[in-house]
Parts: structure tokens; sequence; C-alpha cells
């Protein structure tokens, strides 16, 4: 999966996949991936956490 390889960009590039996604799943995926990983992959994930609870408003 993705989100556990090494190269931090490749996760990054993963969090961008699951918020254009959207789905209940993959906002359950994005909330994992703010809990377990670094600084700037927590950054991108709460970027999406935040535009897609706005659109679900």
């Amino acid at each position: 999966m993705a989100l556990h390889d090494d190269d931090a960009g490749l996760r990054r590039r993963a969090v961008d996949a699951l918020g254009h996604i959207a789905s209940p799943s993959a906002v359950q995926l994005l909330e994992y991936a703010f809990a377990a990983d670094d600084a700037s992959v927590r950054a991108a994930v709460a970027a999406w956490l935040r535009q897609l609870s706005q659109q679900t408003r």
C-alpha cells in the first residue's frame, strides 16, 4: 500500500488520490495517514480533510 511506502512523496501522492476519491473509506484512510505519518504528509491530509468537510456541508 502506498501509504506505507518509505518515500514521503509517494505517500503524499496517495493522500491526493484518496482526497480525489472522497468516499467514506478514503476518508478513513486519510484519518489513518494523519495519525501515523510525518508532518509533511499530515499537512496534506489536513488540507484534504478540511476541503472534504466543507464539501459535505
